[in-house]
């Protein structure tokens, strides 16, 4: 049997442009853990305009499995398409999506007839397991984190306890080509190479759980002549020494999640925060005018009300007042399938979508958040 394997990536869009600069670290590790074992993975990390050539290119090899890494929204919508153009030329590759999407919605995925397994949670073990029956032609009730369909029926297999050491499972780049990911600056010249990295920027949610260790891979960093430069941190890690000593590290942006300016809001979301939290941390960082601060909000959560959305539209003018280099990210809650506000947002009247197209998806949301205590919201 066939030993390769395909997997694909489809871009998210940002303002009307495929996002194709960050590498498709799902599919790399998952990717990884299939080399590992013995496979041969090819990765596709593709714009939607490329769905159609793609699905040929891998219909002809006739793989093992063909699998997408799938996030909620526009890349679900455009794998659904692909994974259809897939089944139509050669209905006997199996299909199997695994990421956020099907982690969350794994029945409503697996409802789709072009979709045969769902890999849910961490895929790098799952992955594997699944590859080895099918090549085997083995029974899948024993493979945890599995999704998958028999005559039509949906079987949902017992969650895969979280992996321990993540360590164990590294990224095997020769699945793909790392130097597509290389940051270009505006005149076209490379700013970062292989051999003379001078800054870097940190694609970390939380890179300052254990501020020790952050602050000792910054210093290692900064030891060998690269500089961290942009990072996230919560509100709640903000302090003045530690500031102090990230500007003489050479860091020059610092990206929060505020949320809202209503201590209610605040609380519904469990940020572990306070309106009067967010006005100290800001001072601080005012201090500290050479580091820049990418502010980000959000409105039209479940229950919301019209002063609650102008309290954090006045919170983030006082930060601007406060703050002489910030700048703010404003976004509309997206209800998210399996989280508490989720249901919260069902019961305030948001339809669940039993869709993955998103154009469906979003005039469900717009329907929702039109109705919020008589705020008119335009989505584009």
């Amino acid at each position: 049997m066939n030993k390769r394997i395909d997997l694909v990536c489809i871009a998210g869009r940002h303002r009307n442009t495929d996002v194709l600069h960050v590498p498709p670290y799902g599919i790399l590790y998952v990717g990884s853990s299939l080399k590992r074992a013995g496979y041969n993975v090819v990765l596709h990390h593709i714009p939607s305009s490329l769905i159609r050539e793609e699905a040929r290119k891998i219909a002809d090899e006739k793989p093992l499995f063909a699998g997408f890494s799938v996030f909620t929204g526009f890349p679900a919508s455009a794998s659904v398409k692909m994974s259809e153009m897939l089944k139509a030329i050669n209905p006997d590759i199996p299909i199997v999506w695994g990421g956020v999407h099907p982690s969350a919605m794994p029945e409503q995925c697996l409802k789709e007839k072009s979709i045969d397994y769902v890999v849910m949670g961490e895929g790098e073990e799952t992955a594997v397991e699944l590859a080895e029956c099918i090549e085997k032609c083995s029974g899948f009730s024993d493979i945890k984190g599995l999704g998958w369909k028999h005559e039509g029926r949906i079987f949902i297999n017992p969650p895969r306890p979280f992996i321990n050491d993540l360590d164990h499972f590294l990224v095997d780049w020769g699945i793909t080509d790392p130097e597509r990911y290389v940051e270009t600056s505006i005149d076209g010249k490379r700013i970062f190479t292989f051999n003379g990295i001078t800054h870097l920027l940190c694609n970390d949610d939380n890179f300052f759980e254990d501020e020790g260790r952050a602050i000792d891979i910054i210093e290692r960093l900064d030891s060998t002549g690269i500089h961290l430069i942009f990072l996230d941190m919560r509100v709640s890690q903000i302090r003045y020494e530690l500031v102090q000593r990230l500007q003489k590290l050479g860091v020059n942006r610092i990206f929060i999640g505020w949320e809202s300016g209503s201590d209610r809001i605040l609380k519904l979301i469990r940020k572990g925060i306070t309106v009067k939290t967010i006005r100290e941390k800001i001072r601080i960082l005012s201090d500290f005018p050479s580091i820049a601060i990418e502010a980000s909000a959000i409105i039209g959560f479940p229950t919301e009300t019209k002063q609650e959305i102008y309290q954090t539209v006045d919170l983030a003018l006082e930060m601007a007042r406060i703050h002489p280099r910030i700048c703010f990210n404003l976004g509309l809650y997206l209800p998210y399938p399996g989280t508490p506000l989720y249901e919260l947002a069902k019961k305030e009247g948001f339809k669940e979508p039993f869709e993955l197209y998103i154009l469906k998806f979003i005039k469900k949301i717009n329907k929702y958040l039109l109705k919020l205590k008589g705020l008119n919201i335009y989505y584009e």
